[in-house]
């Protein structure tokens, strides 16, 4: 079995007579770097890289069937890119439109006598839901879909820092013989709140940049 890498920042290995340096997790987010090495490197600033799941709203009626229809990671990412954080989803617009929007989705019979859910936007087909993104940047309510998009996402960001916020803390006396793991587990805790809490200034700006324009266009 191949000896699992050191929990140092710098692995220092000779070859051919010299010291090569071997980083770990350079591209990867913090919860990725545990899962693949199991440490965090001590100079890491930054969970670079968090998903959250986004739930379709319990009221929305079309709900299961964007659900089956989905080909996407059923949340959002955030990446940190040099301390700029940035968002990215193909699910979050399938989750904000429904009929009245001009999404339609119905039952469909194929050949075979099987039942499929059949997707279109403004009655044309849509083979493939992670292009409504590109569809709705075409449409006159482009800002109002954005709007509605940050808001969401604003939501669940803000949820997930109440989750966060509420674990972060100090391992139990009973718990002491567990540092090491609660250790690792709070550092990544610690790291993805500040990553979330940047998140949620970046859409706050959003919001307020995007509504005006939103009001414009309605």
């Amino acid at each position: 079995m191949a000896k699992s890498p050191s929990r140092k920042h710098l692995c220092l290995k000779k070859l051919q007579g010299s010291a090569k340096a071997i980083r770990y997790g350079d591209d990867k987010g913090a919860c990725e770097t545990i899962f693949s090495y199991g440490f965090i490197e001590d100079t890491m600033a930054s969970a670079k890289v968090l998903f959250l799941d986004l739930p379709v709203p319990r009221d929305d009626p079309l709900g299961p069937a964007k659900q089956a229809i989905s080909n996407a990671a059923p949340g959002f990412l955030f990446r940190d890119k040099d301390g700029r954080i940035e968002w990215e989803s193909d699910y979050v617009w399938l989750v904000l439109v429904n009929e009245e929007d001009g999404l339609g989705l119905k039952l469909k019979q194929t050949i075979d006598g099987s039942i499929e859910i059949e997707a279109a936007w403004k009655e044309n087909e849509l083979n493939d839901p992670s292009k409504l993104h590109g569809l709705l940047q075409e449409e006159p309510l482009w800002d109002i879909y954005q709007a509605r998009a940050v808001e969401l996402l604003l939501d669940r960001t803000g949820r997930q820092i109440e989750t966060l916020g509420s674990v972060v803390g100090e391992p139990a006396p009973e718990e002491a013989g567990r540092e090491g793991p609660r250790g690792l587990a709070s550092r990544l805790r610690s790291l993805e709140l500040d990553m979330l809490r940047h998140a949620w200034d970046m859409l706050n700006d959003q919001v307020r940049t995007l509504l005006p324009l939103a009001f414009l266009s309605c």
